[in-house]
């Protein structure tokens, strides 16, 4: 049964919900990483609009949280590797999962115990893939993923079709 944003405002509560957000960083050395440019605004939006809604949030994040807010559970990270054991914990119980962080794709093959000195040259860097997040778009169908606690399950941009496909199969499972 759907529920209407306008005639009830707390129709997320006694759920519970996790966040990802922002961008992970893979170390190089102790002050170099690899990385990318997010920002993590969007996942903090949408961690606040649910806490708003009533549900019990946990943000999952590799950038900064949004000041102090009752009610919000911050979890940091900073490599996929942590961001992925971090949903693997927190997604137990958890009706929601949002994955609006920017997970680092790949990570050097070898990290340096100590800064690396810079020398001329060209420098290269072997590159080994990271561990997909849990709900990754890993070749399997994401928004596919149904399970008998989770009911939503954002982790990729959706593409053309995907709402005809993903939307009677959620109804043909009992899931909306």
């Amino acid at each position: 049964m759907a529920q209407s944003l306008e005639t009830d405002e707390r129709w997320l509560s006694g759920r519970r919900v996790v966040v990802t957000a922002g961008g992970t960083r893979e170390p190089i050395d102790p002050v170099r990483f690899l990385g990318n440019r997010s920002s993590g605004k969007m996942g903090n939006a949408l961690a606040h609009v649910a806490l708003e809604a009533g549900a019990d949030v946990t943000l999952i994040t590799a950038a900064e949280p949004p000041g102090t807010t009752p009610g919000l559970d911050v979890v940091r990270v900073e490599t996929a590797q942590e961001m992925g054991d971090a949903v693997r914990r927190s997604v137990r119980g958890a009706r929601i999962l949002i994955m609006a962080a920017a997970v680092a794709d790949y990570r050097p093959a070898s990290v340096s115990p100590v800064k690396l000195k810079k020398r001329r040259g060209t420098w290269s860097l072997e590159l080994e893939p990271t561990e997909d997040t849990p709900g990754d778009d890993s070749g399997s169908e994401v928004l596919g993923i149904w399970t008998s606690h989770i009911a939503l399950l954002f982790g990729r941009p959706l593409k053309a079709g995907d709402i005809q496909t993903i939307y009677p199969r959620a109804e043909q499972e009992g899931q909306r």
